[in-house]
């Protein structure tokens, strides 16, 4: 599935679905808020859900668990994780780099833990 982080409050982040799984995998329907807790981040330790992910970043996941009436879903694996990230200065999509991931409007640097397949989106002209 595919998600957008809309809340953080350790260590769970609430991620609204954009777009239901495929392949046959169970997910819940789109618009639903589903859970990730810091441990389903990525394989290790992971302090803050701040330190790898941020509000309004895209993210592709897989549902693991189904508690307490919540889909709780997990980054955990290479191909899952952000997808699309912004500057939290400008909001600007930030782009991956050999250094990590750098705004190229205002070159703030930024860490994520990044799907294997991160991509930015075309920039539009305001």
């Amino acid at each position: 599935m595919v998600g957008r982080i809309e809340n953080i409050s350790e260590p769970v982040a609430l991620a609204v679905v954009e777009a239901e799984a495929v392949e046959g995998q169970r997910a819940p329907k789109s618009s639903a808020y589903v859970v990730l807790h810091a441990s389903y981040i990525k394989r290790g330790y992971v302090k803050k859900v701040r330190d790898e992910y941020r509000i309004g970043d895209i993210i592709r996941a897989r549902v693991v668990e189904m508690k307490n009436g919540e889909h709780h879903i997990s980054t955990d694996d290479a191909h899952a994780g952000c997808l699309i990230a912004y500057c939290a200065g400008c909001r600007t999509p930030l782009e991956k780099r050999p250094a990590g991931l750098q705004c190229p409007a205002c070159d703030r640097r930024d860490n994520r833990k990044l799907a294997d397949d991160y991509k930015v989106l075309p920039r539009t002209r305001e």
